[in-house]
């Protein structure tokens, strides 16, 4: 269980983007509109205090959301 209010499809969405996919990859990976992605990319922002992908990946991995085994 997460420790922090993600939702499963931020959670789907966070693990592409640490994982080296582009914005119009994760969409069409996902069947989401861009627009979607941007809103749920904003609200993980919000949620992980990031200010770009670089520090949401960083705080994913910090709080557990993320780990480096396959």
């Amino acid at each position: 269980m997460n420790r922090l209010p993600i939702t499963k499809r931020e959670l789907e969405i966070l693990t592409l983007v640490s994982s080296g996919l582009n914005a119009s990859r994760i969409a069409q990976k996902l069947f989401i509109s861009r627009p979607t992605l941007c809103g749920h990319t904003i609200n993980m922002n919000r949620k992980l205090m990031a200010k770009n992908k670089t520090q949401l990946i960083n705080n994913g991995f910090a709080n557990g959301l993320l780990s480096t085994a396959p």
